[in-house]
């Protein structure tokens, strides 16, 4: 659950609801450390506000996904984020698994798996190993 919300965060609607008939999941309902990890996703959130508020206003202005996947972008523009973003970098063509925040250059690798300890990403021109991944994970999101 905590890592859903850590993904959450960078999407452009956030919500933590469900249908009356399913478990509750309120955040503070599975204690600590679990509560912290919630509260600091969130705090990310808000801190992301502006920069998810101005890629709400370029997305209603060119058109463009907010959150740059290739699944969306292979349906309305037929290019990948990496493409968008890197045109010439083709290494980055075929990257389904990241996204780009808008304009902001914030890279969007959700890990979603229970117990995932490295998760590799692309970053145009530079491929970063899992280690630094991770590190750079924990400090955005724990």
């Amino acid at each position: 659950m905590v890592r859903w919300y850590q993904a959450g965060v960078f999407y452009p609607f956030f919500r933590a609801h469900a249908h009356i008939d399913t478990k509750r999941r309120e955040p503070w309902l599975f204690g600590e450390p679990y509560t912290s990890y919630f509260r600091n996703a969130l705090r990310l959130r808000y801190q992301l506000l502006p920069a998810i508020y101005t890629a709400f206003h370029t997305s209603s202005v060119t058109g463009l996904p907010i959150l740059r996947y290739t699944l969306v972008s292979r349906y309305l523009i037929d290019v990948s984020p990496q493409v968008m973003q890197f045109p010439d970098d083709k290494e980055g063509f075929s990257i389904e698994n990241q996204a780009y925040l808008g304009d902001t250059g914030i890279l969007v690798h959700p890990v979603v798996k229970k117990d995932v300890e490295v998760a590799e990403f692309y970053i145009a021109g530079l491929q970063v190993p899992p280690s630094v991944g991770v590190t750079l994970l924990i400090a955005a999101l724990l």
